[in-house]
Order: structure tokens, then sequence, then C-alpha cells
């Protein structure tokens, strides 16, 4: 986890806890993504894209338009139904994957995350 990339990390910070995950994903060759935490590897997130489709309703309702696409962000918390929040040591092994379809031109394809996570400061151990 140490090489992942974090913008605005304090320069004290060593462990931190993910609260909210969302990936970078770009309409229409979205389809899902996916975090997976440890060693063995388990998943800790999967967004998949929804499609605007009338098996979800009327495609002139709002959201269900044709061709809107709308991605569910994975929530951490205490509150009923949420995934327990997880800490992550700067030793913790993370991959991103991403699947989306190539038939829709889009270069600079990632496996990028966003979201908001709190750190736990510690003078000893820097990312």
């Amino acid at each position: 986890m140490a090489d992942i990339g974090l913008e605005d990390k304090p320069t004290n910070a060593a462990n931190l806890t993910l609260r909210v995950m969302t990936p970078h994903c770009h309409a229409p060759s979205c389809i899902r993504e996916e975090f997976w935490v440890g060693d063995p590897p388990r998943l800790l997130c999967n967004a998949t894209a929804r499609y605007g489709d009338a098996k979800y309703g009327k495609l002139t309702d709002v959201f269900n338009e044709a061709d809107y696409v709308t991605i569910s962000p994975c929530l951490f918390g205490s509150q009923p139904g949420l995934a327990k929040p997880l800490t992550l040591s700067p030793a913790t092994p993370v991959t991103a994957v991403k699947y989306f379809n190539n038939t829709y031109r889009h270069l600079g394809q990632m496996a990028q995350w966003t979201g908001l996570m709190t750190y736990e400061p510690d003078d000893t151990h820097p990312f």
C-alpha cells in the first residue's frame, strides 16, 4: 500500500482506515472495478456500473435514461448494513482491477480509486 499514490497524505500518517471508496470509470466503456487487499487477496470493494435499462423502469425516468450510468460506492462504518471499516498499513498488499469494454475507444484507462479515509498519525511508521 505504500506505493498507491495517496494525495494530501499527512507526513506523519502510519495507517489509514477506509470510509468510502469509488472508482474512476468512464462511460460507456466502464463495466466494473475491484479493489483487493491482503495476502491471500480478498475482495474489499466491487463497484459495478449500472446503465439505464428498461428492466429498471421507463427509459424516460430520471436517472434511468438510456445511456445513463451509475456506480454505487463502497461504504464502511459502524451503522447497520455497512461493511466494518478496514485499517490498512503500509505493508498491506493491494490490487486494483478494472474491467472495461474496449469497443468504445477511450485512451487513458486506469484502475484508479478515490474516496474518504482517516489517517492514524505515527511518527515512527511513515508511508
